[in-house]
């Protein structure tokens, strides 16, 4: 569900295009996402085998930070910008 659209609005979606949808319990999607600085890159990596989902519902695409940074020039607030002094572990 994305900001602004509701369970109302999402029952009437379905009811427009003829969805039914059972709610048999809660559908739990887990991905892990590695993040690493190399110079002054960031680069991100999901590996496969962090990849993990119900059996009914498989997973046909992942977009990773697909916003980030995203935000219009007239915008105001604030941008976080690590210094070259964050830290890394790896594990």
């Amino acid at each position: 569900m994305w900001i602004g659209h509701t369970s109302e609005d999402l029952e009437l979606d379905n009811a427009e295009h003829g969805i039914e949808q059972e709610r048999s319990g809660p559908r739990r999607f887990m991905v892990s996402i590695e993040y690493e600085l190399d110079n002054e890159a960031l680069v991100v990596c999901v590996p496969a085998s962090g990849i993990h989902f119900p059996e009914q519902y498989p997973i046909n695409n992942i977009s990773v930070l697909d916003y980030f940074g995203a935000g219009a020039a007239d915008e105001k607030g604030s941008l976080f910008v690590p210094s070259h002094t964050l830290s890394y572990k790896a594990s």
